[in-house]
């Protein structure tokens, strides 16, 4: 059996981690972690790299490891990956933070600009809108005028049949 088996069993404990702990960080099962930490399955350089995750070293430690030092020394080159990794992160952060800033910043330019027509289209339409109803009320008076106009010219055409019927019996007679 490979001696990386034994390092990881020794890890694990140094680190007081149990079996079923170091399973479910991996997501499988606590049979099926004991099987690798047994040498009975074939550990990947990915799952390698996930051990070395859960027990904060790089796999280079991990494989180099040695219970005759006792203590754990500090994995200076896991901890220096680890903060490359997050000040990348912080870094992507950062950027999308920028792109969001002026992706909001040029959208409310944009709104505001159509916020601007929007407002003076309205006031077009108001503008127009007036000029009907004015339009409206002449046309309505120019209505009532020609009802009133017909109206009087019915009462004339009725006076000139009752006068027209006064003649002709006048003339009959």
């Amino acid at each position: 059996m490979n001696d990386i088996y034994l390092k990881i069993k020794s890890i694990r404990v140094k680190k007081n981690l149990t079996q079923d702990d170091v399973a479910k960080h991996l997501g499988m099962a606590q049979s099926n972690y004991a099987r690798m930490e047994r040498g009975l399955s074939q550990i990947t350089v990915e799952r390698l790299a996930e051990l070395a995750e859960i027990f904060e070293m790089s796999p280079e430690a991990i494989m180099g490891y040695s219970e005759e030092g006792g203590d754990f020394k500090e994995d200076a080159q896991y901890y220096y990956n680890q903060v490359k990794k997050l000040e990348e992160k912080v870094k992507k952060l950062q950027k999308e933070l920028e792109e969001r800033d002026t992706d909001d910043l040029d959208s409310f330019s944009r709104r505001e600009a159509e916020k601007k027509k929007l407002s003076e289209k309205v006031g077009e339409l108001r503008k127009e809108l007036a000029a009907k109803e004015a339009l409206l009320q002449e046309k309505q008076q120019a209505i009532e005028r020609l009802e009133r106009e017909k109206e009087e010219r019915g009462r004339t055409i009725e006076h000139l049949q009752a006068a027209n019927t006064k003649l002709l019996e006048l003339l009959t007679r």
